[in-house]
C-alpha cells in the first residue's frame, strides 16, 4: 500500500519526485497499489498526480458488507465505494481494481452484484479472482481446522481453480465465475466501461500527450489490428473511438490503449 505512510509521502518523497519530474518534463508515469481511503485525502491525491502517478490499483474485493467483514477489509466498510472510485477518477487516476468470488458469505446474487458494480464504476480493468487460502494465512488455518482444504494454493487466483471446499456449490460457483469474467470482457460491456470511465476521468495536463513519432506509429498499428484485423468487436471499437473523438478528443490515445488491454484480457477470459 503506497500510502501506508502519508507523512513520508507528503514531506519527503512526493515533493522531491514532483520537482524532478517537472525539471525533466515528465519522462515517467507511475502506477501503484493503494487502499481506497486515498479518496479521502485531496491533498495527497493532488500531490500524487503532480508527481506523475496516473494509475492506481485498489482492492475492492466485493460490494457486499458481510463479505468485507468476513475478510477483515474494514477500510472498505461503511463507505460508498462507488463514490470513492469516482473521486479517484475525477482527480486523474485510472483505477484498476481486484474483486473476489468465493467467500462463505457470498449469496446467489453476488455475480450480478459484482458485474453491476464493475460496470457502473467505470473500472475498465477489473481483475476478478477466486478466493484462495494460501498456506500460513488465518484463512488457511480456519479452513484447515474445518477440514475444508483440498490442496495447496498455486498463487494464481484467476486460473479458475479452488483449493478449498466452498460454502456455495463449487460447480455452480465456478460456472458463474467463468460467465462473469467473460461478460466483463465482452467487447460490448468493456466498451461501455471505457465510455463510463472517460466521461468522469479528468486527465492531467502532463499525461498522454503525443510527443514522439513512435507513439503515432504504434497507434496506427493498434488501429489496424483492432479496427480491421480482429475477428470480433470492430464495430464497437470504431463506435467508441468516434464517441471519444467527438466528446473527449484529448483522451483518444487513452481509449485506444484501453482497447489493447481489453483484447489481452478477453483472450485470458476465453481460456477459462
Amino acid at each position: 500500500n503506497f500510502i501506508g505512510s502519508k507523512k513520508i509521502l507528503k514531506d519527503k518523497l512526493l515533493p522531491e519526485l514532483t520537482k524532478w519530474q517537472k525539471k525533466h518534463n515528465y519522462p515517467f508515469y507511475f502506477n501503484t497499489e493503494v487502499s481506497i481511503n486515498l479518496a479521502d485525502d485531496e491533498e495527497l491525491m493532488d500531490m500524487m498526480i503532480d508527481s506523475g502517478f496516473t494509475s492506481c490499483f485498489v482492492g475492492i474485493e466485493t460490494p457486499d458488507e458481510e463479505c468485507l467483514s468476513e475478510c477483515g477489509k474494514k477500510i472498505n466498510m461503511e463507505r460508498n465505494m462507488m463514490k470513492s472510485v469516482k473521486t479517484l477518477q475525477r482527480k486523474g487516476f485510472n483505477v484498476s481494481a481486484g474483486f473476489i468470488i468465493g467467500f462463505d458469505s457470498d449469496k446467489e446474487n453476488i455475480f450480478e452484484r459484482q458485474f453491476d458494480f464493475i460496470q457502473k464504476s467505470g473500472i475498465v480493468n477489473a481483475m476478478v479472482g477466486l478466493l484462495n487460502a494460501p498456506y500460513g494465512t488465518k484463512l488457511y488455518e480456519r479452513l484447515k481446522a474445518e477440514n475444508r482444504i483440498i490442496k495447496t494454493a498455486r498463487g494464481n487466483n484467476v486460473d479458475g481453480c479452488l483449493n478449498f471446499i466452498t460454502k456455495m456449490d463449487s460447480e455452480k460457483l465456478l460456472d458463474n465465475y467463468k460467465k462473469l469474467v467473460k461478460m466483463i470482457y465482452s467487447p460490448k460491456n468493456y466498451s461501455e466501461r471505457i465510455n463510463n470511465f472517460l466521461s468522469d476521468y479528468k486527465m492531467p495536463e502532463h499525461v498522454f500527450s503525443i510527443k514522439e513519432e513512435k507513439k503515432l506509429i504504434t497507434t496506427a498499428k493498434v488501429i489496424l489490428k483492432l479496427g480491421f484485423l480482429q475477428s470480433r468487436g470492430k464495430y464497437i471499437f470504431w463506435k467508441t473511438i468516434f464517441i471519444t473523438a467527438k466528446n473527449y478528443p484529448s483522451k483518444i490515445i487513452l481509449a485506444i490503449t484501453l482497447f489493447v488491454y481489453g483484447l489481452h484480457f478477453r483472450k485470458i477470459a476465453e481460456t477459462l
